[in-house]
């Protein structure tokens, strides 16, 4: 079954199936500015950048979104939860909408569209 949202995923099978899997296939020349900003504190960390990938949108099937072949930047934030030498969470903040607009889809304009708001 395509899962095209990311959302929340239990487990590294869950991770990799519904939000690397998909990025990975659909971004395969994606690279990681390793500048990104790391903070720790006690069983935290933290890491981001903005930007902090680089890829080309050139395969579909991430967010269910057709590929755009053009190269995008990624606005992401990663905190992790640790428990001993264990990773017990993490949450990530990806600025989606950015993304969209990069490939050319103004989710606002589309939103105001879909609700036939003109102002």
């Amino acid at each position: 079954m395509a899962r095209p949202g990311i959302g929340t995923t239990r487990g590294i099978e869950g991770f990799r199936r519904d939000h690397q899997g998909p990025f990975v296939f659909s971004f395969p020349d994606r690279d990681v500015d390793h500048k990104a900003t790391l903070v720790a504190d006690g069983n935290y960390v933290a890491t981001g950048g903005w930007p902090h990938m680089h890829g080309t949108h050139s395969v579909g099937g991430w967010l269910g979104l057709p590929p755009c072949n053009k190269q995008l930047s990624l606005r992401v934030m990663d905190i992790w939860r640790r428990e001993g030498d264990l990773l017990k969470e993490n949450w990530v903040a990806i600025d989606i909408i950015d993304m969209c607009m990069q490939m050319g889809l103004d989710v606002f304009a589309m939103m105001k569209e879909q609700l036939g708001d003109n102002t």
